[in-house]
């Protein structure tokens, strides 16, 4: 017990551990929410998940689910006329009882939309659980058409088996009946898969710690020499790396239940898990909470099966740099076999027998997948349970068999000797080393900005892949969208003649309309058919039109006071690209983090290892030296930037194209009292060009304060109160915005931040080079 002790003190000991767990857990629930609040039917079900549910049991109580439907559509539709003022007496007249549940609501337009989002919701569960037992019920008539092409037709292929046991199997599930039910818990939880990557960086970070930190201190020659200094250090070192390993797992998968149980509610999670169509080809007989139990436990497993994996192979390969290029080398291989591999391929097998595939999403229990192992189909719960214990039986009996057994000296990389020996003798030491390379090293693998740095290029990855198509709030929005397509640009004499031929066919309905009112030779019935089709192309087409009016006068009006010839912008995509205030604040938030966990150690190292009283005497060793420090943060800064923002842009660009980028911002009405003539491209790079200064400007204050407290853990406290938390704040609130400083004068908006980031480095510098050494304030944590 006292070695197990022993142990776990001195990782819990270790504050870049204790540091790196609190941020990865913080960061993990930060974008957790994010991701909730940028799907806009999640914000929209979050926003009253009250009256969600409520929906949900009115839905249940009613007999006609589709008169249900139309009632509360309705009653929506007369609630927004009420709101606007409209002229709602028809629907008093014809719905009153409708009339009065919408007089009653106290919504605003923003929450109605809300509530037709949740109906939308619901009756797509419907769809799916009408459709749910149709699904299972002709899955053997499927099998068995599938079963008579002569591609699948040979009995002893894969093909074969594996379309007569998938019929088998879903025959669990037979009898199931979904329930119509709150689903947005589970699937918010169960489809998050940050944390699961992140907890693959912790299961790495655990094992460098407990077994290539000794080895490189040279401890093991002193630990295996003592009486219980091999099979049972190791036993305990084991038993740590497992311990650590569940119980930070189950903190972060219980903590995003939790979150998202808080924010959508968990609703009853007593109904089978195939109620939500997320899991429609999960072929277990479980329910909400048992199989929330069972992907907790799963994932948790699959996570001690890799940390014994990987300490068995920081204990049977002497040396840290070979351990650390086979596992970069292992895990390319296995997410690229993830990504590029088809499901249908012969390679098949290399693509589900995998950690990125068994780590992601619902792919263990919650989708119903067989593996091809020669010939057979295997289940993948089956593959995964054999694979987990064969992982965690090699790991641990590997690792205890190689740490008793085998010498545990530092190895030497022989190759990399050599090519260095015969490389030496064409360029001989000059007695120095560049300052920069040194604290370069220093920076990216001793405060762990590497690691930063390698999360972003895995986030970057994911921004880049992102489905950025809109997801319009009304058919008028879409119908806008359709019109701009044609017309957004410079307006010339083709597009004028296509708007003028627009306005004489929608003045051609509205006459139609008024004849077909008056006109009684017609069928009442055929007349009401004929109106409403009318009807609805004006209030979808028509209105987008007058909005397309609208726009192009005021483009005209604008063009005049600018000079520029008049064009038009598509404000719908134009929104998405300049007035995201909640993208806006989560890139530049996400920025800050990695600056202050990559900047707060980058002058408290050399306190903490009382390295500062000999650098200090060195000739470079204070001005030249702290420069060359704020010149290699900010250089990790600028990285940063790029990876954090340059993917989403090249995602923009794929999806929309750069069609308005030369157009004049003025012509955006969200821009209105913008006077200057920079185009929407020019003010993108004006933007990020004040993010960037932004960030550097928190760089230089985060070193400051580096400089000041000589702490790692108090420097990074301070400044996440001084600059992460205010950001974190500021992304639901669209009133607080950077973009805002563009709404009249770009230009002196850009100037004034140029000024005020340069001051503040230049007073960084003046602060460090001219203020005399004083003793040492050391904060003791």
């Amino acid at each position: 017990m006292r070695i197990v002790g022993s142990e776990y003190l001195k990782l819990f000991s270790n504050k870049i551990f204790l540091i790196c767990i609190i941020a990865f857990f913080c960061a993990d629930s930060l974008f957790f929410v994010m991701l909730q609040s940028s799907d806009y039917e999640n914000s929209a079900i979050s926003s009253d998940v009250g009256a969600y549910e409520q929906l949900i049991r009115e839905c249940n109580d009613a007999e006609d689910k589709n008169a249900f439907f139309e009632s509360k559509n309705t009653e929506i539709q007369i609630a927004q006329i009420i709101l606007h003022n409209g002229n709602a007496d028809e629907y008093k007249k014809k719905y009153p009882k409708l009339y009065d549940n919408a007089a009653g609501l106290d919504l605003n337009d923003d929450e109605l939309f809300n509530r037709s989002v949740m109906l939308s919701n619901i009756q797509a569960q419907l769809s799916h659980i009408d459709s749910y037992e149709e699904f299972i019920s002709n899955m053997k008539s499927r099998a068995e058409q599938q079963s008579s092409f002569s591609i699948f037709a040979e009995p002893d292929s894969f093909s074969f088996r594996n379309i007569e046991k998938t019929p088998v199997d879903f025959a669990e599930v037979k009898g199931v009946k979904p329930v119509l039910g709150n689903n947005k818990a589970v699937e918010a939880a169960t489809s998050y898969e940050v944390s699961s990557y992140i907890l693959l960086i912790i299961v790495l970070l655990v094992n460098i710690l407990m077994f290539s930190v000794e080895r490189e201190k040279g401890l093991y020659i002193l630990v295996r020499s003592t009486a219980k200094g091999r099979l049972s250090t190791i036993a305990c070192k084991l038993l740590v790396v497992l311990s650590v390993t569940a119980v930070v797992s189950l903190l972060f998968y219980a903590s995003n239940i939790m979150t998202a149980g808080t924010v959508y509610g968990f609703g009853d999670l007593s109904r089978p898990v195939q109620s939500s169509k997320l899991f429609l080809n999960c072929a277990l007989n479980v329910t909400m909470l048992e199989y929330l139990i069972l992907w907790v436990l799963g994932k948790t497993l699959l996570l001690c099966s890799l940390s014994m994996l990987t300490a068995f192979l920081f204990v049977v390969i002497k040396s840290s740099a070979k351990t650390y290029l086979i596992l970069a080398a292992a895990l390319i291989f296995e997410f690229s076999c993830f990504i590029f591999i088809d499901g249908s391929s012969v390679l098949a097998s290399l693509k589900f027998i995998n950690i990125f595939y068994l780590i992601s999403g619902n792919n263990i229990f919650g989708c119903y997948q067989n593996v091809n192992i020669f010939s057979q189909p295997i289940n993948i719960i089956t593959v995964f349970i054999g694979l987990a214990i064969a992982l965690s039986v090699v790991g641990v009996l590997g690792a205890a068999l190689a740490f008793s057994r085998l010498s545990q000296h530092n190895g030497k990389l022989v190759l990399l000797d050599r090519l260095m020996s015969r490389l030496g003798r064409f360029k001989k030491i000059n007695g120095s080393v560049r300052i920069y390379s040194g604290e370069a090293y220093k920076h990216y693998k001793t405060s762990f900005a590497l690691v930063a740095v390698i999360i972003l290029v895995a986030l970057g990855f994911v921004s880049y892949n992102d489905d950025l198509s809109i997801i319009f709030r009304s058919p008028q929005e879409s119908a806008y969208d359709t019109y701009m397509q044609t017309l957004e640009g410079e307006l010339d004499e083709e597009k004028y003649d296509f708007i003028e031929s627009e306005r004489a066919y929608f003045d051609e309905l509205t006459r139609e309309a008024e004849e077909l009112s008056a006109d009684n030779t017609i069928s009442a019935e055929e007349k009401t058919n004929r109106l409403n089709t009318i009807d609805g192309i004006l209030s979808i087409r028509g209105m987008a039109f007058e909005d397309i009016c609208a726009q192009l006068e005021y483009v005209n009006g604008k063009a005049e006071l600018t000079g520029e010839k008049p064009a038009l912008v598509n404000e719908v995509v134009n929104k998405r690209l300049t007035m995201d205030t909640f993208r806006e604040w989560e890139y530049f938030a996400l920025l800050l983090a990695v600056v202050i966990f990559c900047t707060s150690n980058i002058l408290a190292i050399e306190y903490k290892t009382s390295m500062v009283n000999l650098i200090s005497a060195n000739k470079h060793g204070k001005a030249r030296l702290l420069i060359i420090k704020l010149l290699t943060v900010l250089i990790t800064t600028v990285i940063s930037y790029i990876l954090i923002y340059l993917p989403y842009m090249l995602n923009f660009i794929k999806t929309f194209g750069t069609a308005s980028f030369n157009l004049p911002l003025a012509y955006s009405r969200d821009f209105s009292a913008l006077t200057s003539g920079i185009t929407v491209g020019g003010y993108i790079l004006a933007l990020g060009f004040v993010h960037l200064l932004a960030a550097v400007g928190a760089t230089a204050l985060v070193y400051l304060l580096s400089y000041i407290f000589k702490n790692q853990f108090v420097t990074m406290i301070i400044s996440s109160g001084l600059l992460l938390i205010p950001c974190v704040v500021f992304i639901d609130n669209s009133k607080i915005r950077m973009v805002s400083a563009f709404s009249n004068n770009a230009q002196t908006a850009v100037i004034g931040i140029i000024t005020a980031v340069c001051l503040l480095i230049i007073a960084v510098s003046a602060l460090i080079i001219f203020v005399p050494k004083r003793k040492s304030t050391k904060f003791i944590i």
